[in-house]
């Protein structure tokens, strides 16, 4: 028998403690910012490092990067900040049913 390798893969929890702290310090519905991101590529990631966080916590995140020019928060190669917000998941739903019929009219 061929000796094989077995990759075993586990979910990748980087960003589940700033989903965590947001809901457990300010509740739903409060936007925060990750920011000094340098590249668009690292932005892409964290927002969807962000989205990944709250299904493994059972909460809808809102995330979505948008351009600096460099700032105080972020220093001056800061390009990028992803702004993130966590929401109920049984009212994110209803939000959800709501916009779909509201754009079948």
């Amino acid at each position: 028998m061929p000796h094989q390798v077995r990759i075993i893969s586990r979910p990748i929890r980087d960003f589940d403690d700033h989903v965590r702290h947001l809901v457990e310090e300010d509740g739903y519905g409060v936007e925060r910012e990750y920011y000094g991101i340098t590249t668009r590529a690292r932005a892409d990631e964290v927002r969807r490092g962000m989205r990944t966080a709250g299904r493994h916590l059972g909460v809808s995140v809102r995330s979505y990067w948008r351009t600096c020019d460099g700032c105080e928060l972020g220093g001056e190669s800061c390009a990028y900040h992803v702004r993130f917000t966590a929401y109920d998941p049984a009212r994110a739903r209803e939000y959800m049913a709501r916009k779909s019929k509201n754009s079948e009219r």
